[in-house]
Formats: C-alpha cells, structure tokens, sequence
C-alpha cells in the first residue's frame, strides 16, 4: 500500500506530462498537491477511468470551487480495486483447491484548498482518507498534505510534502504499514513564442529513493484549444540501474469541456504500454 493511487496516475494529463506534480490545470490536481488548486481557473470537475492488466479498475473524480478570489477549495475521490480473485486452500490431502473468490482494493478521499496571498506566492493544505481491503482484512488512515508555489520571473516553482505524518494504516487483522511520504519540487516554465511551449521538471523523494521527470507541453497549431505534451519520468531503481517510461498527451478543450488522452509506457506485467482517457470541465 506504501504505492498509492497516485503512482498508477489521477488524469490522463498529469500521467502525459510524467506525474509532474502541479500543473495539471484542472480539479484533478488535489490528488497532485493542493496548492495546485490556485491554479485552476474559474470552478472545475474531472472524471477519470481506465482499466491495467484486463483486471484493475481504475476510477478518479475531482471537483473545485473558487469560495473566493483568493481561496479555492476542492475534493477528489479514487479508486482501485481487482475483483474475482481466486482464493485457494489446502484440503485434507494437502493439495491446492479452489476457494472461491474475494476482492482486494484501495480508495482515497482527498479535501483541501489552496489561498493565493498575492500574484507570486500561494500555499495549500489538504487531509487525504485512505482506504486498504483485501478480502476480510481492511484498515485505513489520514494524513496530511503541504504545498506552496512561488513565481519567479522566468520559472514557477511549487514545493509539496505528501503524506507528511507518514501515519500508519492499521489492519484489522493487527498488520500495519505506513504510507509513503513523497518530499519534492517541480518548476515550470512560462509559455513561449515557439508553439505557446513550455517546459516542466521535478525532483521528488519517494521510497527512499529520488526521482527525476522532464516534460513539456505545447501548442502544435496557432491555437491554445489544442496541446500536446510528452514526458520523461524515472520511475525507480533496480539493482542500481534507473528504470524510466515515456509518457505522450494530448488534449483538446471544447468549452467548457476538455478531452484528454494520454499513452504511457508501463512495467506492468504483460504490458509495454497503456491508454488512458479523461474528460475535464471548466465552468
């Protein structure tokens, strides 16, 4: 459970542009960092579904309201979970039989907001539920999650600390883990004249280990309903070799909907690659 819903990635644009945390420009961004949520203009909602490995059910919502002209609020529920699982048990001959079947699955229930104290600083705060079953065993906890985003006059650079207390979920069964605190910063550039382009890094710590994401973001044509965005992301160390995955987006706003598409290489077993979808609205 320490890997939480976020690794598998909450919107098809935050997954194409490398799960590079902050800039998603849409409701979806609480699950992100909350002070993401300053940047998402007027009141915004997001769903999101997919499906990994022909079993995974994947599901996302998100919603945010500006309460005022500094302070946007929002909340965002996510859910995982793997029906029909085979169970097994040892009959009187001490062979493996089957025993029927049970699910497993996590969910999260993010609240926060984000204040805006003048145009170059802004902070957030939210309190993320979390949600573990496998079967008859389940447990849950809370924690909490900072950030704060600052505008220099040639990047934006935003700062985050999730899961700060790095609370334990508690089985039922007496098992505990505690989750994973991710400390980071991710920076962004501000559009240019070259394809309205701009371009977006980070460094994160995540299970011990630290991470790097490079992508960017641009208008292909001389419009800003259509981008694209393409990404790089190291997703972890193995016997001491970085292992990365290619990220590729694409996103086309008809007010005040916007389509989503994202593809992503993947380590999942038995698949190289994975299509997500995701609508987003702006109202």
């Amino acid at each position: 459970y320490k890997d939480d819903l976020l690794t598998l990635g909450t919107s098809a644009p935050y997954i194409a542009l490398g799960q590079i945390k902050g800039f998603t420009q849409s409701a979806a961004v609480i699950f992100e960092t909350p002070v993401g949520l300053s940047g998402v203009n007027n009141n915004a909602a997001l769903f999101y579904t997919s499906t990994l490995a022909n079993s995974v059910q994947f599901i996302t919502a998100a919603a945010s309201y500006k309460l005022l002209p500094e302070l946007v609020v929002g909340f965002g529920y996510g859910n995982e979970s793997i029906p029909n699982l085979d169970s097994t048990a040892l009959n009187s001959d001490n062979q493996v039989v089957s025993n029927g079947s049970f699910q497993a699955g996590q969910s999260q229930l993010t609240l926060g907001g984000a204040w805006t104290f003048s145009q170059v600083l802004s902070m957030g705060a939210s309190i993320t539920h979390y949600q573990n079953q496998i079967s008859t065993v389940n447990g849950g906890t809370l924690d909490l999650n900072l950030g704060v985003t600052y505008s220099f006059p040639w990047l934006m650079a935003s700062g985050f600390i999730n899961n700060l207390l790095a609370n334990k979920l508690t089985y039922n069964n007496g098992g505990s883990e505690s989750l994973n605190r991710e400390i980071g910063v991710s920076m962004a550039s501000y559009p240019t004249s070259f394809y309205n382009s701009e371009v977006f890094g980070q460094l994160k710590m995540s299970n011990n280990q630290l991470l790097k994401s490079i992508g960017t973001r641009f208008s292909p044509i001389d419009s800003q309903d259509f981008k694209l965005s393409a990404a790089l992301k190291e997703t972890g160390r193995v016997d001491g070799t970085s292992r990365y995955s290619i990220s590729l987006g694409a996103a086309l706003k008809l007010q005040p909907v916007t389509l989503e598409y994202a593809f992503d290489t993947t380590e999942i077993f038995q698949e190289e690659f994975q299509h997500y979808f995701s609508v987003s609205v702006n109202f």
